[in-house]
Formats: structure tokens, sequence, C-alpha cells
């Protein structure tokens, strides 16, 4: 459901629109001459488009009025016997309606209001579905199954290592909520709220948000291609990619997720108003509030931009570099006796996983050496500490 705010008058109209095309407004309260509190709301249904009149201070008071896209206005209240009908269709630009003008004039134009923005058919829910999506997949990639388990022990089995690849994608960020975001439930369904500019066109909009699939596009390809292969490589090393406590030292795997937790609590932060109530509680995390882009881009600066993120990247690329070298070093040594190839390996298997495992190999031997170069240019040598080994071309001339 899409809550659409437009001003109408001195007010500041909030109508909540269904995906069946439901609408309910909630009209501000109004105040009679002698005190009387009337609340008033304007549907949409069979009949036509219905205002609604009600008096707190008596009960028996009612007055509705419905109009039609056709122009057939007709009334009731508690002293007619049954609905009455104008006698000639509604006509906004001569106001033909009596008495009863203004309300009509009303509801013909708040009607209006809310017809021209459902023509223009916003992806509300496909922006805020992208939303979800991009949160949950780049929780995966830094190995949380859920937002929940952000809370839990990182548990990095799948062999994605993503943290990397979330932090280089933060760095080019595009903060979506600033244009759909959930103002929490109606019933089953999320409550929506649209900023988009009132001259921006649903094509536009999705063009806007094209990076954020693209990216997760390219993260779940990531994924599916590890997740393919990992049973595979693992016949070959069986620890691939585990026990990166043991193997990195407790120390760099209690530095390397301390900074993953921090990156998933930031998207958490970010995306504030996709958390229940509890689970913003459980992570200390404020309330969502639209914020400029330019107060996003420094939050999520300030947090990765520092000597201890580069750092835990280095970390992670340098293991998942080792682990790569390993199995690289298995998978040429093999022979046709070996007992992966007698498992139903070819050797058309083995140079696919070869040459998907110097591809990464490429990769993280680029990403440590512009981790080395920045930590050469804006950290201090003085207040390192012991530094990750640099990976030498070498060790690709020799695999290749």
């Amino acid at each position: 459901m899409e809550v659409f705010e437009f001003e109408y008058g001195w007010d500041l109209i909030k109508a909540r629109i269904g995906k069946s095309g439901s609408v309910y407004i909630d009209m501000p309260i109004r105040w009679g001459t002698r005190g009387s509190e009337f609340r008033e709301s304007i549907v949409l249904e069979d009949r036509g488009w219905r205002f609604t009149s009600t008096q707190d201070d008596c009960i028996d008071y009612y007055f509705h009025m419905w109009l039609k896209d056709n122009g057939i206005l007709s009334w009731a209240n508690d002293m007619t016997r049954g609905i009455q009908y104008m006698d000639e269709p509604f006509n906004p630009d001569r106001p033909n309606a009596g008495v009863l003008n203004d309300t009509a004039i009303m509801l013909y134009n708040i009607s209006q209001e809310v017809k021209n923005y459902q023509k223009r058919n916003l992806p509300t829910h496909e922006i805020f579905e992208l939303r979800k999506l991009y949160l949950n997949v780049a929780l995966k990639m830094l190995g949380y199954d859920s937002i929940d388990a952000v809370g839990e022990k990182l548990d990095n089995s799948r062999g994605y290592f993503g943290l990397t690849r979330v932090v280089d994608g933060l760095e080019k960020y595009i903060d979506l909520s600033r244009l759909v975001y959930s103002l929490g439930k109606a019933g089953d369904e999320d409550l929506l709220k649209c900023n988009a500019a009132k001259d921006a066109t649903r094509e536009q909009i999705l063009e806007y948000a094209k990076p954020v699939k693209e990216q997760i596009d390219e993260y779940v390809e990531f994924m599916q291609t590890r997740a393919s292969e990992l049973k595979e490589k693992r016949l070959i090393f069986p620890e691939y990619k585990m026990r990166m406590k043991e193997k990195a030292g407790e120390y760099s795997w209690d530095e390397y997720e301390e900074k993953v937790k921090m990156v998933a609590i930031l998207l958490l932060e970010l995306n504030a108003d996709l958390l229940t109530e509890e689970q913003r509680t459980k992570f200390g995390i404020a309330p969502f509030k639209v914020q400029e882009d330019i107060l996003i881009k420094d939050k999520i600066s300030n947090l990765i931009d520092s000597r201890e993120f580069n750092e835990a990247s280095r970390i992670e690329d340098e293991f998942a570099y080792e682990e790569s070298e390993e199995l690289v070093r298995r998978m040429r040594a093999l022979k046709p006796e070996d007992s992966p190839l007698q498992s139903g390996f070819s050797r058309e298997d083995i140079v696919r996983l070869l040459s998907s495992e110097l591809k990464d190999l490429e990769e993280r031997k680029s990403s440590v050496d512009i981790q080395e170069t920045i930590r050469k240019k804006y950290y201090s040598r003085k207040d390192k500490k012991q530094a990750v080994k640099v990976l030498d071309d070498e060790i690709l001339d020799n695999v290749k």
C-alpha cells in the first residue's frame, strides 16, 4: 500500500492507495462554529468517490457524498430518506451543485490528484523489493544468512569472503531509501512512501535504480558460481576456504570478524525501515529517517575509509589468495590416477576449475595491490600493525 501526500489549500492530504487500486484518505479534523469536532474521510468504492463526515458529539449525525467519474453526484445525511441525486452531471468548470458545491469541488479536486498519481504508475513496490533484495544479498556476501544472524558468530563456510566486494559497492552506494521507504504495516501490507519528484516518470526511476539491480546481479552471480564449484574444489582441497581463524591467526580473524559485522550494521542502519522494531532495538539502530545524500556518503566514508578497514580487506584478500594458490597447485599436480579424477572429474572439469581459480587469484592480487597503495599513501608506518604480506606477481606467473 502506498502513501501519496499532496497539498490541498492549507492542508497536507495523505492518501493510502492499495495495490488493487483501493483508496482511503483521512481528512484533517474540521471544527464547527460551535466547537463540534467533525471527522471526515474519502474512500473509493463501487458507487464512486465517497466523502463521509461524522460529528464526535452527535452520534446520529452523518453526511455522505458520492461522485462518479462520469459526473453523477449523489448524497445522503441523517435527515434524508435514501440517497439524493443531482439532476445533471457535476461540472467542475461550471460548478452546479448548489449548497453542496464546496464539498463537491473538494471531492472532485482530491479525486483528480489521486487519479493523476495513479496514472504515473510509479514503481514504488518494485523499488522497495529491490531494496530488500539488496540488503539480503549484501548480508549473504558478508556471511550472514539473515538480518538476525548479524548478531551471531560469522560463518564463512560457503567460501564467499565478500567483504572487499561489499565495501567496494558501498563506495558507489545509491540510497534508494530516499526515494521509497516503509512507514510500517497496514494490516499485512507494507505501507510505502514514494518521494519521487512530481515530474519523475516510472522509466526515469527504474533507470536511476538500475545500478543497484546490476550490483545485486553481480553479487548473486558471484555467490552462485562459488556455490556450484565449492563441492568440487573441496574434493581436491578438503579445507579450501575453511578454518580461517586457525589459518590466518586468531588476532587477524577477530579483527576481520569485527569489521565484517560493522559493515553489516552499517547496511542495517542505512535500511532501518526494513527492520522490525525488535530488530532495531536488538542492534541499537535508531528509527528510520530520510537523510541527505551527502550525509549518507559521509556515514559510509567514516566507516570504511580507515586503516582498520584497509587491514581487514587485506586479511580477507590474502587468505582467499593463499587458499586459491594452494588449490591451483593441487589441481596442476593432479594425475589421471588421483582420486578426484576417479570420482568423476574429467580433464575438462579440472581446466574449468583451474580457469575459475586463476581468475580469483588475479582479482585478489589486484585488490591487495590497491590496499597496499592506500596503506603506503595514507597510513603511517609507525602506527601500523604487522603488515599482511604483499602478494607478488611471481606467484601468478608460476601457476599459469
